[in-house]
């Protein structure tokens, strides 16, 4: 092989590396294009349901914990995407419970024995809920997803009664019940 050879080589070897970097990257610009429009479409019916969920167990499930001595607070959480936002636009929304809560004036407004944290997947358009017990850390759970075409209401409803049953059984546990 001659010096020009070796030279030539690496030249097309050079070139062939640019163009896996340009094809890289067009492919990367094309996914996180592709986020953003998933984005922008999914985190406005994230915010609607986030606030239809408030709406509904306020009026349909509220009252029998308030009955039974439960306070229960909310916060909405700002989306992480404001860019892609139109303004207030939430993509979570937690709830908090316990016999007496907290005002923190921090990141996390309140402060309660248990949270119930409903958190959109703004790529999928998913609602995801977790259970959290500052009383009991094994008790933190996972609880019911609901996909973007799921009816949100019965959903609801289930979650919070799986929350509430959580919350009694903390509490019982600890033997404030």
């Amino acid at each position: 092989m001659s010096t020009k050879d070796i030279f030539e080589a690496s030249n097309k070897r050079q070139a062939a590396m640019a163009e896996e970097k340009r094809e890289r990257n067009a492919i990367e610009v094309a996914e996180r294009e592709d986020r953003i429009e998933k984005a922008r479409t999914n985190l406005p019916l994230i915010n609607q349901r986030l606030r239809a969920a408030l709406d509904y167990l306020e009026k349909n499930e509220y009252a029998t914990p308030k009955q039974n001595g439960y306070e229960i607070k909310h916060a909405f959480r700002l989306t992480r995407n404001p860019a892609i936002a139109a303004g207030q636009t939430y993509d979570g929304l937690t709830l908090f419970m316990g016999r007496q809560i907290a005002e923190t004036f921090a990141d996390t407004p309140y402060r309660a024995p248990y949270a119930l944290t409903l958190i959109g997947d703004e790529l999928s358009g998913t609602i995801s809920a977790h259970f959290h017990s500052t009383n009991d850390p094994h008790y933190d759970r996972q609880l019911n997803s609901l996909n973007p075409e799921g009816q949100l209401e019965p959903w609801l409803t289930e979650v919070f009664r799986d929350f509430v049953q959580g919350v009694v059984t903390g509490d019982d546990r600890a033997g404030r019940g």
